[in-house]
This record gives structure tokens, C-alpha cells and sequence, in this order.
């Protein structure tokens, strides 16, 4: 975190959090820092078969795709 904090770095515009345990505990930064807060699933705590866990997480990564490129694009 240190090369995007003052004096090393430059803290960033934008920070996205994808979870709620992210939006809780993600690090504060100094000034003007716009935070958004995209709630996915975390396919890490996808069960099933190796197929079925897979696919949740192409899922979530589909998902995290579409938001980005909604917000680059807008709606």
C-alpha cells in the first residue's frame, strides 16, 4: 500500500471495493479519493464440483467485467 500513499506514491482517483468485507476494512487515503462499492460474490466460497466452482468464478469475473465497462463507458 505504501507506493500509493504520500510521500512514496500517489494515492489513486478512484478505489473499488467487491465485497462487503473490502468495503469495511479498505485503507483510508489521504484526500480526495472517490470510493466505490461493487458487492459481487465471492467465488471463493463457491462449493460443488470443480465445473460448478469454475463457473462461479468465470461468472463473478464476467460480472466485475461488466461493471468496469460500464463505468469506462457508461450506462
Amino acid at each position: 500500500m505504501s507506493e500509493f500513499l504520500p510521500p512514496a506514491g500517489q494515492p489513486p482517483d478512484c478505489v473499488v471495493s467487491v465485497c462487503d468485507a473490502a468495503a469495511q476494512h479498505c485503507p483510508a487515503f489521504p484526500g480526495e479519493v472517490e470510493r466505490l462499492h461493487w458487492p459481487f460474490d465471492d467465488p471463493a466460497h463457491a462449493t460443488g464440483t470443480d465445473a460448478q466452482r469454475r463457473s462461479v468464478f468465470r461468472r463473478v469475473r464476467d460480472e466485475i467485467r461488466q461493471a468496469i465497462e460500464d463505468r469506462l463507458l457508461g450506462d
